[in-house]
């Protein structure tokens, strides 16, 4: 049986108290743990957590400020996702956490990129806080939304020649996914941008799929890094892809 994560919890008593008729408070939103929170994406996380007045660690190899002007709910902190006495450590306590790192690789294989090894790390971190463990979301690449590794490597967007950087970062976001969708006994979450990725406007409209590319009428698949933030805040308020992988897209 599946746990359900705290903020679920919150929500199924808050829901049973009000059909009782007892009065209710509104629930304060959690702490989130962000990893990447000053990348492209990761910042953006951090920036719609705190507009939803979460309490968010930013966790960098380089500690910055969470946008121009300071909040009180942030704090920025270094930290090695490799490590998992650390991350134990920076994740206790939270109700989520959300990784957004880069796909670095010492020998440019998928099987050692930080993508792979952190899925690997956050894993193990989960089982040790058991059922205090927060809610595990990464973020995926758009590229394993192809059936199959050999689709995958039939239908890449651009040359990705085996032994590259490129390729470790690629197919380390294909190992990740499957080292999660292994790991039956942790709540997580792989979040899959679509094919584009950029930086744009929050508008909260947007589609979501499971496994599936989306695109619209022109075929062209694409969302913005802030609503691409928004998909992953609304999911962890209404779960509905506890275990599994999404995909965002207009």
């Amino acid at each position: 049986m599946k746990r359900l994560s705290r903020l679920a919890v919150v929500g199924l008593f808050t829901t049973l108290a009000a059909l009782a008729g007892h009065p209710v408070q509104a629930a304060e939103p959690g702490k989130i743990v962000v990893y990447g929170a000053n990348g492209n994406i990761g910042s953006k996380i951090v920036a719609e957590a705190l507009n939803r007045g979460y309490t968010v660690v930013g966790v960098s190899r380089h500690p910055g400020p969470a946008g121009a002007k300071p909040n009180s709910r942030y704090s920025a902190v270094s930290g090695d996702i490799l490590d998992v006495n650390d991350v134990v450590e920076k994740i206790t306590g939270a109700n989520a956490v959300v990784v957004s790192v880069g796909g670095y690789s010492p020998d440019n294989t998928p099987e050692n990129s930080t993508l792979n090894m952190a899925a690997q790390i956050m894993i193990s971190a989960s089982r040790r806080l058991g059922d205090d463990a927060p809610r595990i979301f990464q973020v995926g690449g758009a590229t394993t939304l192809n059936p199959s590794l050999e689709d995958m490597k039939a239908n890449m967007p651009f040359p990705a020649p085996e032994g590259t950087a490129v390729y470790a970062m690629l197919f380390g976001h294909w190992e990740a996914l499957q080292r999660y969708r292994a790991a039956s006994d942790i709540q997580w979450t792989v979040v899959t941008p679509a094919l584009s990725i950029t930086p744009g406007q929050r508008t909260g409209k947007f589609r979501l799929a499971s496994d599936t590319a989306i695109r619209d009428a022109k075929g062209n698949s694409a969302i913005s890094q802030e609503d691409f933030a928004v998909a992953i805040i609304n999911e962890l308020e209404n779960p509905q892809f506890i275990g599994k992988r999404f995909t965002v897209g207009y």
